[in-house]
């Protein structure tokens, strides 16, 4: 999982009470492999990640038909 977290510049902690602390970050990642949006949990706006998501996969599409 290390390699992982670290591509994405993402940190753990273990707590004392055996908890695992992180960050609370979501990413929107094109077909391609590019982040596209990092989203932090906290200001997360579905209707605004939809929007996103629907401008990805008709990127996508449109390079299909190229």
């Amino acid at each position: 999982m290390r390699p992982v977290l670290s591509a994405y510049d993402e940190w753990t902690r273990e707590r004392p009470e055996g908890e695992l602390d992180h960050s609370a970050r979501l990413y929107l990642i094109d077909p391609a492999g590019r982040i596209r949006e990092i989203y932090s949990l906290a200001l997360f706006d579905e209707r605004q990640a939809f929007l996103d998501i629907v401008a990805v996969e008709r990127e996508a599409r449109r390079a299909l038909r190229r």
